[in-house]
């Protein structure tokens, strides 16, 4: 007999709510909802690297009272999709 060593290794199989958790995509944040929404107007004649420089700059300079708007947009976004997804899910078991 040797003196080598013979190491295992075991993988867990990944169980569908393992895949899910890895599938699921998160809702953007404030700042990228904002941006989405102003590249409907977006210049075609700049890079997106300057595009998002200046709606950097842009967001920087909004109030409080307008980030909160972009704020309650995002909850009810994130909040409409688990909502969904939860009665989604009910159908499937039941």
């Amino acid at each position: 007999m040797s003196d080598k060593e013979i190491t295992f290794y075991f993988v867990e199989p990944e169980t569908s709510e393992t895949l899910e958790k890895k599938n699921r995509k998160r809702e953007p944040n404030m700042f990228i909802s904002y941006r989405k929404e102003r590249m409907k107007g977006r210049p075609h004649n700049i890079t997106m690297t300057e595009f998002s420089k200046i709606v950097s700059e842009e967001w920087k300079k909004l109030s409080e009272e307008e980030k909160a708007k972009w704020q309650r947009k995002y909850h009810i976004n994130r909040d409409q999709k688990v909502t969904t997804k939860g009665k989604m899910h009910r159908m499937v078991k039941g």
